[in-house]
């Protein structure tokens, strides 16, 4: 994260030498007379400065105050380096200053500001000693005062005068556990800067979620060596460098972590005070996290077990309301929580904290939306994406709208500074002071409180188009009834470069070239206005109010008059949307051979919200075409459009470029290019022999990755017994798909010129414990001194239950391991375990579950009996999870014990040959047997890492999704359609 004096053109925009402030003197702010450096609207601010001489001379003359109106902005594809720009001095003070050699002065001054809403940054200037920045503060919207124990925006800062100024909650507070009969318990409970803190905080009419795990003690008799406990290598001794060692306590201790947590949500739970949900441990990954969880998930499920009893206890005991949640992300909250398909913990669950899941906050998850007594909450509690000005509004707009229920967004830094510097005193002494910085986000997050608020998101107005207009309902009155003429929209025209671009939908959609985004409606007369991401005002012009399209957020609101929001509705409905290419072009792979003329299908989606027509071309290789010549396509609509193949030859590789282009005249054309293949899945019985000699004539479906020189088509495709030339490395596949009566076949030749031993076999008495440490070890006495290693034995009757190593995963937990996965998509939307996007969202719009059945073709190491594995990732009925060693199993945990699967090696290429039964894969042979076609994907997972290796990556009909397993890599949706040959 990059903040303060830190950020990009910081010292440019306050006029600072080289990044190189004054250094003769100190100059602080040491008082403003509004709480939290916020001015509302109506106030100026009086300011007292403290100029502090750090030299032997005295300081004489006539010094600057100037005051700059600035902001930040965000620098396209980093999300953690603002862009500061300065608006102009808006006003300037003289002070006569006089300071002895060492000495001080206090300078009172009151300042102008104007009304408009931003950031405002003070500055000295000393005529021949330079110019220092001293502080910032903002002006923003007078709050709107909320009901109940927390907001649905939270900032990760603990200042209470900020975030009640602000109108916000903070986000989470850090606690440890130390033994209740530990000499320095009492006071370590009761001190004063936490129980200040949560007294602030309720007096403040703030909630806060308490997250246990920060701060454990490194040392001593809770940790089962006495020590943290990193990785180690093959012999037991622990690797050097390893900073985040595990420090889970001795399952000794859990009954009395249970105390504590009744303890503090007794003394502390809402209403008795500002503690409004409890969760276990920051980001808790197996193998090694952030927050020093080490430990397997057993142990994770028993603490947590203990911790939701302390909070049940308490609030039978004392009243109190305090939410439990879990476990940063939705992975690790699946994998701990429910991977033996049992949900005893669900109703345990009132909300799941996500961390940077953007529009994948697993919204959508069925068990989670039918929880009996009320669905599970999404909080995101740790998803700084929007750390500058320009961001604000399109961050949390989109998280709501995604299925968020709190958003953080902003890194703490980037909203305050706060030091302890030395000030001196009217007696002239020193002493500590604590001393605020407030940069200019805070009047963005000040203006989408103002205008998003507590509203709740109720829909997309355009559900098949751009821009992305997102309808807030207005809050409702003392009966619950929400005010229809209090409604919020927010409009941005590309949520892509805060979320990624692949991940949305129309992502292949791009502004024309030369031209600018802009949504215009007509203003005469009507009850409504535009405002900026800052809450100012943008005035019409020309009777017509014209909305900027790119990567901001803009608001729109009414004056609250009866009908206003219905006419604000209407007149966005209907107004001009420019700057957009006109279409999105999704191309369909051909479903029979050439030779049969097949039909290339178009799905040509107007993203305008006005008829287009415009004139067709295309071109599929040197295939000859019929196609429509000029095609009409109404507002937000969508038309498919067939092209038929009249002639040509098949193409051995398979694979044919396309081109369309599609020109609209005045409305502006768009062109698309990409490989287009012939999807046929061969009907052949296959004899596997590891050498691919059965699959002669089988339709080739190659994957190259980005940069990857490309041998000739024939050779990597057509002839699939051939081995590639040698001077292929990697980042390249072919893949054969094939079927009978008995079983689906699948093959893959792979250029790997780096080959490994194998993994573990999951079924093998060795899998689970292997992982973890062993009885007895070599490890720092001392943390991170690797000079005071010492041999140590594990607790007797204790499991062994630190990592020693980052876990093998059967998916290949990429990119550790070379093997090849296998998707199926082929369940109806109304049998998935997810909905396919959130109420009031276009299909598809988030994260949605596009692969039904999953495997992993593995080789197995020697030691764990050498050979292969068909291991099942994902099929209906299994919980989704990542099968990690001792992890609870479900029914339809393990491998496909009735398949084939053949690996071989021959010089740079890897083959691999698989067969799946019919019995393993039932909704697949239902889509045979009805003649319907299915949708497949396949991966390549290869040591040497290198670009994702995925069927349908960069295709159009796909998005990067969730296809495959492990989560947090790319993917790309399974949208690919095959055919079965007759």
């Amino acid at each position: 994260m990059v903040t303060g004096r830190g950020m990009q053109d910081f010292a440019t925009s306050f006029g600072l030498d080289d990044a190189r402030e004054a250094t003769g003197y100190e100059a602080l702010l040491v008082s403003i007379n509004t709480p939290g450096n916020i001015l509302f609207p109506g106030e100026q601010p009086e300011l007292r400065l403290q100029i502090q001489n750090k030299t032997d001379n005295p300081i004489t003359g006539e010094a600057r105050v100037e005051i700059v109106h600035y902001g930040t902005k965000g620098i396209p594809g980093d999300i953690w380096k603002p862009k500061v720009f300065s608006m102009g001095v808006v006003d300037t003070v003289s002070v006569p200053l006089d300071i002895k050699p060492k000495g001080y002065a206090n300078l009172n001054i009151a300042p102008t500001v104007p009304e408009t809403f931003g950031g405002y940054a003070i500055i000295v200037d000393i005529p021949g000693q330079g110019r220092r920045f001293v502080s910032s503060f903002v002006r923003t919207f007078k709050t709107t005062p909320h009901n109940g124990p927390f907001t649905k925006l939270t900032t990760d800062l603990n200042d209470v005068e900020v975030n009640t100024r602000l109108g916000v909650s903070p986000n989470r507070v850090g606690w440890g556990y130390k033994p209740s009969d530990d000499p320095d318990f009492e006071s370590w409970y009761q001190s004063e800067v936490r129980k200040s803190k949560f007294d602030a905080l309720k007096n403040g009419g703030a909630g806060i979620t308490v997250e246990f795990g920060h701060g454990v003690p490194w040392m001593g008799k809770i940790q089962p060596l006495g020590v943290p406990r990193p990785w180690l290598d093959e012999n037991g001794v622990a690797k050097q460098g390893m900073d985040k060692p595990d420090i889970v306590w001795l399952p000794q201790y859990d009954a009395d972590f249970k105390k504590l947590v009744k303890r503090l949500a007794m003394e502390y739970g809402y209403p008795k005070g500002p503690v409004v949900a409890i969760k276990l441990w920051n980001e808790p990954w197996e193998g090694v996290s952030i927050g020093h969880w080490g430990a397997d998930m057993l142990r994770y499920r028993e603490i947590f077990t203990a911790m939701c009893e302390g909070v049940e206890e308490a609030r039978k005991e004392a009243g109190v309301q305090v939410l439990l949640g879990g476990c940063d992300s939705s992975s690790n909250t699946i994998d701990k929580l429910f991977p033996d398909g049992n949900n005893d913990f669900l109703k345990r669950l009132d909300f799941m904290s996500i961390h940077y899941q953007g529009l994948n906050p697993f919204s959508t998850y069925k068990p989670f939306l039918n929880r009996a007594g009320g669905r599970v909450k999404i909080w995101d509690t740790e998803s700084w994406v929007a750390n500058v000005d320009d961001r604000v509004a399109t961050v949390v707009s989109t998280n709501f709208s995604s299925g968020h229920d709190r958003a953080v967004g902003i890194y703490g830094g980037n909203i305050s500074d706060v030091q302890y510097r030395k000030v001196y005193q009217a007696d002239g002494t020193q002493k500590d002071q604590e001393l605020r910085t407030l940069w200019s986000i805070a009047a963005s997050i000040g203006a989408v409180q103002h205008f998003v608020g507590e509203r709740d998101f109720k829909q997309m107005l355009f559900m098949n188009g751009l821009p992305w207009v997102m309808e807030y309902d207005g809050l409702p009155n003392e009966q619950g009834v929400k005010n229809v003429d209090d409604g919020a929209l927010v409009v941005v025209g590309d949520i892509g470069e805060a979320f990624t671009k692949t991940s949305t939908l129309f992502r292949t959609v791009n502004m024309l070239a030369g031209k600018t985004g802009s949504m215009t409606l007509s203003a005469a007369g009507q009850p409504f206005g535009l405002f900026d991401f800052y809450g100012n005002a943008i005035p019409a012009t020309d009777g017509k109010i014209v909305v900027p399209l790119d990567h901001r957020g803009f608001y729109l609101r009414t004056d609250g008059s009866k009908g206003s929001f219905a006419k604000l509705l209407a007149a966005v409905k209907s107004a001009r949307i420019d700057g957009y290419e006109p279409v999105e072009i999704v191309a369909h792979d051909l479903q029979s051979p050439i030779d049969t003329q097949p039909t290339l299908r178009l799905k040509l989606t107007n993203v305008l919200n006005r008829p287009v027509a415009g004139k067709l071309a295309v071109t599929l290789g040197s295939l000859t075409l019929q196609a429509a010549a000029v095609v009409k396509i109404e507002g937000n609509q969508s038309k498919w459009v067939d092209v038929k193949v009249v002639g040509g030859a098949a193409e051995p590789g398979n694979t044919y470029p396309l081109s369309v282009a599609f020109d609209a005249g005045e409305d502006g054309a768009k062109t698309w290019k990409e490989d287009i293949h012939v999807n046929m899945i061969a009907k052949r019985t296959i004899k596997l022999d590891g050498k691919l000699t059965g699959w002669a004539g089988v339709l080739p479906q190659t994957i190259i990755g980005k940069g990857t020189s490309t041998p000739t088509l024939q050779e990597v495709a057509w002839q699939p017994f051939k081995t590639f030339d040698k001077g292929t490395e990697g980042g390249l596949a072919t893949a054969y798909l094939a079927y009978d009566d008995s079983y689906f076949y699948f093959a893959a030749k792979i250029a790997d010129s780096t080959p490994e031993a194998g993994m573990r076999r999951t079924d093998s008495p060795e899998y689970d414990d292997s992982a973890f440490y062993p009885a007895k070890v070599r490890i720092p006495k001392e943390p991170l001194k690797q000079e005071t290693l010492t041999d140590m034995t594990w607790p007797e009757g204790v499991r062994r239950y630190s990592y020693r190593n980052d876990p093998d995963l059967p998916s290949g937990n990429f990119p550790n391991h070379d093997n090849v996965q296998i998707a199926f998509n082929v369940l109806p939307d109304a049998e998935k375990d997810m909905l396919p996007n959130p109420p009031g969202t276009p299909y598809h719009y988030t994260g949605y579950q596009c692969s039904d059945y999953e495997y992993a073709l593995n080789p197995v190491a020697e030691q764990f009996g050498g050979g292969t594995e068909i291991y099942r990732l994902r099929k209906p009925g299994m919980p989704p999870k990542h099968h990690y060693p001792r992890q609870p199993k479900s029914p339809l945990d393990g491998a496909v014990k009735d398949g084939k699967l053949v690996i071989t090696r021959d010089g740079n290429t890897r083959m691999v040959e698989c067969a799946i039964p019919w019995s393993e894969i039932p909704h697949v042979k239902a889509k045979l047997d009805a003649g319907e076609p299915i949708k497949f994907s396949y991966r390549v997972n290869d040591n040497v890492g290198g670009p994702c290796m995925e069927l349908s990556r960069e295709r159009s009909v796909a998005k990067r999704n969730g296809s495959f397993k492990v989560d947090w890599v790319e993917h790309w949706a399974n949208e690919v359609e095959f055919s079965f040959e007759k």
